[in-house]
């Protein structure tokens, strides 16, 4: 997996509209690869830029053996932003390129509602892992 710039940085920074990100997902841990937040869950994580599900799996469970399982699929800043979600770059000391997707509301977790509107975000699809 290549390392750019931005990762070495842990201070958040500004996303930009045309900014694309990545959603992991695995088959591994149900039978929903992608999901939205859990029901107790207020944010949807993503991935600053365009990566593969195995650089994906590696940010995100700590994976370096491939999973055949392992999915990505894309959108971008701005069509999250058009759905009305905000979105932050939320890095931490185990990933930089840490991405949260929140709907703009003061607390509590998705209803099932917005977790459908965020399906609304995604009509790009990587390859597995594998």
């Amino acid at each position: 997996m290549a390392i750019d710039q931005r990762s070495i940085a842990q201070e958040p920074v500004q996303l930009l509209d045309d900014e694309e990100l990545t959603h992991y997902g695995c088959a591994a841990t149900g039978p929903t690869v992608f999901r939205g937040p859990k029901s107790d869950e207020t944010e949807a994580s993503m991935l600053r830029g365009r990566i593969t599900a195995a650089e994906a799996a590696i940010l995100v469970r700590k994976k370096w053996t491939p999973d055949p399982r392992d999915r990505v699929r894309y959108t971008t800043v701005g069509h999250l932003r058009d759905l009305k979600f905000d979105v932050v770059h939320t890095p931490n000391p185990s990933n930089p390129d840490h991405v949260s997707v929140r709907v703009p509301r003061v607390e509590g977790p998705w209803n099932d509602d917005e977790r459908a509107e965020l399906e609304k975000a995604f009509d790009l699809y990587g390859d597995g892992a594998a």
